[in-house]
């Protein structure tokens, strides 16, 4: 039997104007070879808006039965520079058809940097 993934509960702050590289590791061991993974944001978790962000993540470590599978989602300095200062809600899913299952979610904070401080 397939265990269920907990869902983990992350906050974490981006600078604006910058290109970060985000790293999730999965909270069960096992394969997730070949999944389709998306990090969606929006203004809030609740809201009815549409999405700021959505980008494919790509899976950078596999896991297997003794190691969990690992995550990454590349920003671009495009996608951070289009953002406000604010806290946004996000979410980590596999959207595999017939896999669909929430990874992670909680509150991305983008803050300025020194050089882009300005809109």
């Amino acid at each position: 039997m397939q265990g269920i993934d907990q869902v983990v509960q992350q906050n974490f702050t981006i600078y604006r104007g910058t290109s970060p590289t985000l790293r999730f590791t999965r909270t069960l061991n096992g394969s997730i070879s070949g999944a389709t993974v998306r990090f969606s944001v929006r203004m809030t978790r609740d809201a009815a808006d549409p999405l700021v962000l959505d980008v494919l993540g790509t899976v950078v470590d596999a896991g297997s039965v003794s190691t969990p599978g690992v995550v990454t989602v590349a920003l671009t300095k495009a996608n951070t520079q289009a953002l406000s200062v604010r806290p946004y809600a996000f979410s980590l899913e596999r959207v595999d058809t017939g896999q669909e299952n929430l990874w992670t979610r909680g509150t991305m904070t983008v803050e300025l940097d020194v050089r882009n401080a300005a809109p």
